[in-house]
């Protein structure tokens, strides 16, 4: 995890995300997440004790509640 806001990581190895600061469990899968805005403007959770900071789209079972526009079963 990063050590203090508004550190900038590298989400999955090529995404720089600069932490805001936040964990929260997620909505959707109830795991730990970390929160930051990438160099765009977006934001982007990942996962929470993971050294590589793999983004939490990638592994949450439920990634697709949070899509616009589209639901889990597609």
């Amino acid at each position: 995890m990063p050590e203090k806001k508004g550190t900038v990581i590298e989400v999955n190895g090529r995404i720089r995300v600069k932490w805001d600061g936040r964990v929260v469990k997620c909505k959707g899968c109830g795991r730990w997440i970390g929160w930051g805005t990438t160099e765009a403007g977006k934001k982007m959770p990942f996962d929470h004790g993971d050294p590589m900071f793999t983004s939490h789209f990638a592994t949450c079972p439920k990634a697709g509640m949070f899509r616009k526009g589209k639901t889990d079963a597609e």
